[in-house]
């Protein structure tokens, strides 16, 4: 009856739909009579869950508290079951992955999971009343209808200031205009310059009912809107007139000439000559086709608004001023080979804030900054927006950093534009908090409106912006042009090896069969002299719209996410077949190393030997796909999907018990979505993804001819099963305990470092070999005590295998006898590399608390020498806005020691290295005396305050004093700080 009830209520609200309801529906009268013991509702598919409450437990419970009680303990409020791990199984209420959602909670699910351990029951009402704007008591207890309070002014300034200007805008934006003179979808070139334009674009930024950071109005739209906002309140007159101003020096700015002044083409043999009137125009003609125009200064630019037609060899070079001009000579090199590094055409951040400074400082009138304070935070936050790595973010607030609002005259009423007066008393000037806000939050808007029409514009026009392989997170700035040249000289070398050049009508006849679009292709620069990387991104969604039977356009998804259902069946059979994926190592809590090398082991494998290895992983006709959420604490929810053998059916609170044996801190909750797959329907799904890749680099279509596509779920995956089917033919001879262990010829128990010892001694038999064979992808490990087994193991990988297409690649390989091997952090990847370019700063929030996050998992995985360094990357990158805390950084320090000790002290409880029997002998005091031990080490090498080395040596030299009185253990440790403390270490840098 209760669960009929649920049924009930959650047809009317699906948003916020029962768990208990999940699988159920009303009856449709065509289909059948529905369940049994439910009058009225039939079943899409089996809730599990309900049978939970089937049991004696709730039976007594239901007698104990009645109908009533029980109803809304199983309506109103999340029930959930403690298992493993601190992991729970969500049985009643609301998705909680919806109602974080829903609501912004995903920080407060830390804070639940605190109550969680005490409490089984979350009541979530509180998450859910809704905040009335238009209706609110003031601090006097007058209720204001309509009006906004200042609690809602409040709200919305913190809403404005958290917004994150869309720097995902100005990342691998390589096109083209079609045609020379064609104008850009910028809004400054579909309003005009007139003041109904200024009032038109004021109101919508000012009054926007969802005011957001992205581009304001399409051309199309932006005409007809004019006349109906051209009225101006009197006080946003002096704002108008600004607008009006700005509009009017648009039209007439040389945005070409002041971005070949800073910003020079780079792969261009002349550089820029000044010369005027007639001599610029006789150069011009007879420079031809190979040498580049020349540049006037700025007093004597002409009006780049002109409409030629594109001769051939001539590049379109896109100007943010919304015209385009037509720049002849910039293909005179692109033809011949680069006899230099890529990374050497790109351009200074200097150069590109000088240009955007140059820029803003002709385009926005003076009036509106309204002192030159004002002016040089502005250009300070515009140099600090072109130096953010890759994922960091960038907020409004930092924007408004040191922007004073009282300075600026535009923003207190209309009289104080033209008032000498009222500007040159701007310190004594006093503002209610309640005007204070307003303008502030009227401030913020037009800053954000300045980065997103206009220095993201500017960018994006002109500069091709990527990450790189040599500087990792740091962003790049490339002319496009120069781009283009880069991409030019490398496009042959690609359509030979692995890809082939097709039609854009072949292209559009594949693609029509197949259920997915194209993948985007492109170019991850790599410094020196080894060019650039193709990198695919197949998780996005193409823009390809194509027509259904209906007549209506849809967008066909990404390959990934069509490819989710092998990803699921073949995760599935690595569990229950490991034998497939050989000697394949998949964490990084296994111990593995580069040893042996293959050459371009994802572009080599063949087609034909990648399916056919494909037809035999699957050991079943048919599989059932079962979806569910996982939502980690203070983490965003996860849809996962569990791949398992249809006739295997399995109650989803035993699953869950399974999941919390991996998993810590997680709640589980049931979507009751199955889905049945065929073993047919994966095996056509792989052989169309793997023999009809399609990518598209810029108009090009490409189709790739071998090897395994790069950048899809499946590529690893697939890499790692085609390896392990090599290894289970061709190096079956050449002994190994991984494979002795996947057979069932050796437990788990015998793999323990007494066995292995007792067992190279001989033992009973004599003496016996221990060899172990490793893989991580690609990259081979072979261990063995006979010389004669390594030699063999060298020999079959270097005959290679050319029916698989697998190659060694000797440059990389390595072999080694009669050495001491010792397990040690490697730094080599860092090795002439600032930890800068690797550090993702969050400037937003509590970034104290989360530079400490980012510091304990560094040590986690990279030991207290990287983490110290780590962390004084981390804290000079938040220097830059917020001011250095010295106790907050020595708190730092003692909890990143902390966490380090409690981490590896739990080590010993994992079940890999319970069953190999191995013990961690190191104390509380010897680790800190470690961590210490690092920090100290790190502070040599970067300079810190003062006050900072002076906490850490007072607490190294206190512990040493009262814990360590045997002079051995202080040598032992010695000696391991020593080891530690390498070469790549001392050429790593902050």
């Amino acid at each position: 009856m209760a669960v009929t009830s649920i049924v009930l209520q959650s047809t009317k609200d699906f948003k916020n739909q029962n768990v208990l309801a999940l699988g159920y529906r009303l009856l449709n009268p065509r289909t059948g009579a529905g369940t049994r013991s439910m009058h009225g509702i039939e079943s899409t598919y089996p809730n599990t869950i309900v049978n939970i409450f089937k049991t004696t437990i709730w039976a007594e419970l239901h007698r104990c508290i009645g109908d009533a009680l029980l109803l809304h303990l199983l309506m109103d409020t999340i029930t959930l079951i403690l298992l493993k791990n601190s992991c729970f199984l969500q049985v009643t209420g609301p998705v909680i992955a919806s109602v974080l959602n829903t609501n912004k909670n995903v920080q407060k699910c830390g804070r639940i999971f605190s109550f969680m351990r005490m409490y089984m029951t979350v009541y979530v009402s509180a998450l859910d009343a809704p905040h009335n704007e238009m209706a609110e008591e003031s601090s006097d207890g007058i209720k204001t209808s309509g009006a906004k309070t200042i609690a809602s002014q409040s709200r919305e300034l913190k809403s404005v200031l958290s917004l994150e200007v869309p720097k995902t805008l100005i990342l691998y934006s390589a096109s083209f205009p079609k045609r020379a003179g064609s104008r850009l979808p910028h809004v400054f070139n579909s309003i005009g310059k007139g003041g109904r334009a200024a009032a038109w674009l004021m109101n919508t930024v000012l009054y926007s009912p969802k005011y957001r950071l992205s581009c304001i109005a399409p051309p199309d739209k932006a005409q007809p809107l004019l006349k109906k906002h051209s009225r101006v309140k009197p006080q946003l007159q002096p704002l108008c007139r600004i607008l009006k101003k700005l509009l009017c020096k648009h039209s007439k700015l040389p945005y070409g000439l002041l971005l070949q002044r800073h910003c020079p083409l780079a792969h261009s043999k002349q550089s820029p000559v000044h010369k005027t009137g007639a001599e610029d125009k006789s150069a011009h003609k007879a420079s031809g086709p190979s040498h580049p125009p020349a540049v006037r200064r700025p007093s004597e630019a002409p009006q780049l608004f002109s409409c030629r037609k594109r001769r051939r060899g001539q590049v379109i070079e896109p100007l943010a001023g919304g015209d385009l001009k037509g720049r002849s000579g910039d293909t005179g090199t692109r033809d011949q080979a680069f006899d230099r590094s890529s990374l050497e055409l790109r351009v200074s951040v200097s150069s590109v804030a000088a240009f955007l400074r140059s820029v803003l400082r002709r385009l926005i009138p003076r009036e509106l900054w309204g002192c030159e304070e004002n002016e040089r935070a502005f250009f300070r936050s515009v140099k600090l927006f072109l130096k953010l790595r890759r994922y960091e973010r960038f907020l409004v607030r930092h924007a408004m950093y040191n922007f004073k609002i009282t300075k600026c005259a535009w923003l207190f009423d209309g009289r104080s534009s033209q008032d000498k007066s009222a500007s040159s008393n701007a310190k004594d000037r006093h503002v209610s908090s309640q005007e204070l806000i307003v303008k502030t939050t009227r401030a913020a808007k037009v800053v954000g409106f300045l980065f997103s029409e206009i220095v993201i514009p500017l960018i994006r026009s002109n500069f091709y912006v990527t990450e790189t392989e040599a500087t990792r997170n740091r962003l790049a700035f490339f002319r496009k042009p120069d781009w283009f040249a880069i991409k030019k000289e490398y496009f042959p070398s690609l359509t030979r090896h692995i890809y082939r050049l097709i039609t854009r009508t072949e292209a559009k006849k594949i693609l029509a069969k197949r259920s997915v679009g194209p993948a985007r292709l492109r170019l991850l620069p790599r410094g020196g002299r080894k060019g650039v990387r193709p990198i695919v991104n197949m998780g996005r969604r193409y823009p390809l719209t194509v027509t259904s039977n209906s007549g209506k356009k849809i967008q066909k998804p990404s390959s990934n996410s069509a490819l989710s259902r092998p990803f699921s069946v073949l995760s599935a059979e690595k569990q229950l077949n490991p034998q497939i994926l050989g000697s394949s190592v998949l964490g990084q809590n296994d111990i593995f190393t580069r040893y042996l090398t293959l050459v371009r082991s994802f572009d080599s494998i063949k087609h034909d030997k990648l399916l056919e290895v494909a037809c035999s992983l699957f050991s079943e006709d048919e599989y059932m796909l079962r979806r569910y959420i996982q939502t980690p604490c203070g983490n965003r929810p996860k849809f996962s999907t569990q791949a398992v053998p249809s006739t295997r059916y399995s109650q989803f609170v035993s699953d869950a018990r399974e999941f919390s044996e991996f998993k810590r801190n997680c709640i589980f909750t049931d979507l009751v979505e199955y889905h049945y797959c065929s073993r047919d329907e994966v095996l056509s799904a792989l052989r169309d993804h793997v023999k009809e890749n399609i990518v598209k680099l810029g108009p090009s279509y490409l189709m790739q001819t071998q090897g395994i596509p790069q950048g899809s779920v499946l590529s690893s995956l697939l890499c790692c099963c085609i390896y392990g089917h090599l290894e289970n033919n061709r190096l079956v001879r050449i002994p190994s305990m991984h494979r002795r262990f996947l057979q069932g010829d050796l437990k788990r128990n015998e793999l323990s470092s007494k066995k292995l010892h007792d067992s190279s001694q001989g033992g009973k038999g004599g003496k016996a070999d221990v060899a172990l064979m490793m893989r991580v992808v690609d990259d081979f490990l072979y261990i063995s005590s006979e010389v004669q087994h390594a030699r063999a193991f060298l020999r079959a990988m270097a005959c290679g295998h050319a029916d698989y297409g697998v190659e060694l690649n000797l440059d990389k390989s390595k072999v080694n006898y009669d050495v001491r091997v010792s397990v040690r952090l490697d730094y080599s990847r860092y090795r002439d590399q600032h930890l800068r370019d690797a550090t993702t700063v969050a400037f937003e929030g509590r970034p104290g608390l989360k530079m400490r996050e980012k510091t304990i998992g560094s040590v986690k995985s990279k030991g207290f020498l990287f983490a110290a360094m780590k962390q004084k990357a981390y804290s000079d990158a938040l220097a830059a806005i917020h001011v250095q805390n010295v106790s907050f950084l020595a708190s730092t320090v003692e909890a990143v020691i902390s966490a380090a000790f409690s981490h590896i002290m739990s080590l010993p409880s994992s079940p890999v290295i319970r069953d190999a029997g191995m013990t961690i002998d190191l104390s509380r005091k010897e680790i800190f005396w470690l961590g210490y031990r690092a920090y100290l080490a790190s502070f040599k090498r970067c300079k810190v305050s003062p006050e900072l080395v002076q906490d850490v040596r007072r607490k190294f030299d206190q512990l040493v004093q009262s814990s360590f009185e045997d002079p051995t253990q202080l040598r032992w440790l010695e000696r391991i700080a020593k080891d530690a403390n390498t070469e790549d270490f001392h050429r790593m840098w902050v």
